[in-house]
């Protein structure tokens, strides 16, 4: 795979110079292999991963643990564990909105703080070493410019400010190498990112918002990925595919 240099703060940068590991014809292979892999449908079980979410459980009632009994797959004293999938798996009528309609019905009751590493989890697809190779459909940022951006899209000044909500979605655009975001409803197949998501980006990776660090966003056909450091690891963000997730 191809690697870039560092720019410090354990970040590489896709400006930098190329040091190649490998063929070109081995690269090219490996990364048309990731493209692949991101674009395959995982409507019933999001990259392989149980799609879980936390509700806090002083925040509901014995008649919603009752109707929402088919999704509970555990539970302690002070939570319930919600198996999205079979939210998904239950549905009637229309599937495509099942789960973001139920997420937006119950976002009340979900505990974010407790469900943040499930849903960062979940939209891992890809760990890595090295980033997408350089092209016109990119564009490379720092953290703490794209979490400004956020900011004035929401009208806030911090993330903390940002509330945490299923009520919408970031919806992502790239054109004349600009990171373009709009509030906007879910809609199946389009390419957006729940708040609760963007927010988890921070949160897990122990990420300051005002951070220097890269992060980088690449967009394949109608979608548009996003990659950040761990470390020595570069991880690869899917749009929100399927509420927690939206697509």
């Amino acid at each position: 795979m191809k690697k870039f240099l560092n720019l410090g703060l354990l970040f590489l940068s896709i400006s930098g110079s190329i040091i190649s590991c490998a063929s070109d014809n081995e690269i090219i292979t490996q990364e048309n292999n990731v493209i692949n892999n991101l674009t395959e449908s995982t409507l019933q079980k999001v990259n392989g991963k149980d799609n879980f979410i936390i509700i806090d459980a002083a925040t509901v009632t014995s008649s919603w643990v009752t109707n929402n009994s088919n999704f509970i797959v555990d539970s302690t004293a002070t939570t319930y564990t919600v198996d999205l999938d079979a939210v998904y798996n239950n549905c009637s009528g229309s599937c495509d909105t099942a789960v973001s309609n139920w997420l937006n019905a119950n976002d009340y009751y979900i505990d974010f703080d407790a469900s943040y590493t499930l849903i960062e989890d979940v939209h891992t697809v890809e760990s890595q070493t090295s980033w997408y190779p350089q092209q016109n459909n990119q564009v490379l940022m720092t953290v703490h410019d794209f979490y400004t951006i956020l900011n004035t899209t929401l009208g806030t000044k911090e993330v903390a400010e940002i509330n945490d909500t299923y009520n919408y979605y970031i919806s992502f655009s790239i054109a004349n190498n600009q990171l373009n975001l709009q509030q906007s409803s879910y809609y199946p197949y389009s390419s957006c990112y729940s708040v609760a998501l963007l927010k988890s980006l921070l949160s897990v990776n122990q990420i300051d918002e005002h951070s220097s660090q890269n992060i980088l966003f690449t967009e394949q056909g109608s979608s548009i990925y996003i990659q950040i450091s761990r470390g020595t690891d570069v991880l690869t963000y899917d749009y929100t595919d399927d509420p927690t997730l939206c697509k």
